[in-house]
C-alpha cells in the first residue's frame, strides 16, 4: 500500500472535486474499489498455481471464440507469402483479429497474459497438452497484430530462457537489467527516429510527446479520470488522431498528476524487482514483466473493470502476496 496509497487518495480527491460530474465519480470509485479488490483480495483467495493455470486457459478460450469472426471478416488476397512474416510487421497485410468479446489491442493484452501463463505452466508441468496450449496461445497473440503485446511476449521468452538456464541469483540480476534495457529501447523507439517510422505504431510517437505537453499543463493532480482524451486533442489539433495516449504510465500522469503517476510507476516496478518476488515467485515476475512492457504501448491499467485490467491486477497482486510460492 505504500506506493499505491497516494494514487487511491488522488482518485478520492477527484471524486470530491468533481462532485457534479457523475461519470468521474463513478469512474474514480470503480478504480479504487476494483483496483483494491483485484490487487489485494482476490490473489489471496486461491493458490498462485490455480490462477496461473486459469490464466493460461481462459484467454485461449476467448481467442478461439473470436476465430470464426476473424476468418469471415479478413481479406487474405493481398497477403504475400514470400514476404511473410515481414509483411505483417511493415504493412497492413491483413486485418487485426477482433474477438467476439474484445477489440484487437485488448485481445492482444489478454492473449499475452495467456501466452505467458501457458509457458510457465509448461515449464512447471511439461506435457503435450500444455505444449499445444502454448502454440495455440502464440498463434492467437500473433494474429492480433498488437505490437505492444508482441514486445511483451519477446521479453517473456527472454526471461523464461534466463529462468531455465540461470540460477536464482543471476535471474535476480537479469530482471532489473532487462527492465532498464526495455525502458531505454522504448524511449529510442518513441523518439521518432526515421528508422523506426516503418513500424505500424499508430502515431504513438506523436501521441506520447503531446501527452507530455498535456501532463505539463496540469502536473500536480492531473486532469482527472475521463478527461484524457479531450485535453489531449487540444494539443493534437487534428481529427484523425485518436483521443487515447496509448501509454499506460503517461495516462496516469495526465489523469492523476505527478503524484499519482509516480505512485503507479513505482508500484509496477517495485512489484517486479523486489527481492522477495524474484527469489520466491520468479515465474509470476516473468508474466508481470510482459504486462509491464505492454503497458508502454497500450492504454490499460490495473485499475478498472475491463478484462485486461482485471487480469493484470490479479497478476501483480500475486506478486505482492507472500502467502505461497510458485
Amino acid at each position: 500500500m505504500l506506493f499505491i496509497g497516494p494514487l487511491f487518495l488522488i482518485y478520492i480527491f477527484h471524486m470530491y472535486y468533481s462532485i457534479n460530474e457523475i461519470n468521474i465519480i463513478y469512474r474514480s470509485m470503480g478504480f479504487v474499489v476494483f483496483g483494491f479488490i483485484n490487487i489485494f483480495i482476490i490473489p489471496n483467495t486461491k493458490q498462485k498455481e490455480f490462477f496461473v493455470y486459469l490464466l493460461s486457459r481462459y484467454p485461449l478460450i476467448i481467442g478461439l471464440i473470436g476465430m470464426p469472426n476473424y476468418l469471415l471478416s479478413s481479406d487474405f488476397s493481398d497477403l504475400n507469402l514470400y514476404q511473410f512474416p515481414f509483411s505483417i510487421l511493415f504493412e497492413s497485410a491483413f486485418l487485426p483479429r477482433y474477438s467476439s468479446i474484445l477489440s484487437a489491442n485488448d485481445l492482444g493484452t489478454v492473449a499475452l497474459i495467456g501466452f505467458s501463463s501457458s509457458i510457465i505452466i509448461y515449464l512447471k508441468r511439461p506435457s503435450y497438452i500444455n505444449m499445444i496450449v502454448v502454440v495455440l496461445s502464440a498463434c492467437i497473440l500473433f494474429l492480433t497484430q498488437s505490437r505492444g503485446s508482441w514486445a511483451g511476449a519477446v521479453a517473456v521468452v527472454a526471461l523464461c530462457i534466463g529462468y531455465v538456464y540461470f540460477n536464482n541469483s543471476k535471474f535476480q540480476i537479469l530482471v532489473p537489467v532487462c527492465l532498464v534495457f526495455s525502458i531505454l529501447s522504448y524511449m529510442i523507439l518513441i523518439s521518432n527516429l526515421s528508422f523506426f517510422s516503418q513500424f505500424q505504431l499508430s502515431h504513438r510517437s506523436t501521441l506520447f510527446w503531446q501527452g507530455i505537453n498535456t501532463f505539463l499543463a496540469n502536473p500536480l493532480l492531473g486532469w482527472g479520470p475521463e478527461n484524457t482524451g479531450s485535453h489531449l486533442l487540444t494539443y493534437l489539433g487534428e481529427e484523425n488522431y485518436t483521443s487515447s495516449v496509448h501509454q499506460t504510465f503517461l495516462r496516469f500522469f495526465i489523469n492523476t498528476g505527478i503524484i499519482g503517476g509516480i505512485s503507479y510507476l513505482l508500484f509496477s516496478i517495485w512489484a517486479i524487482i523486489r527481492p522477495h518476488s524474484m527469489q520466491n515467485n520468479p515465474t509470476i515476475v516473468i508474466i508481470a514483466f510482459g504486462i509491464f512492457i505492454n503497458m508502454l504501448f497500450n492504454e490499460f491499467s490495473m485499475f478498472g473493470v475491463g478484462l485486461p485490467s482485471v487480469l493484470s491486477a490479479i497478476i501483480f497482486g500475486l506478486l505482492i502476496t507472500n502467502r505461497d510460492y510458485f
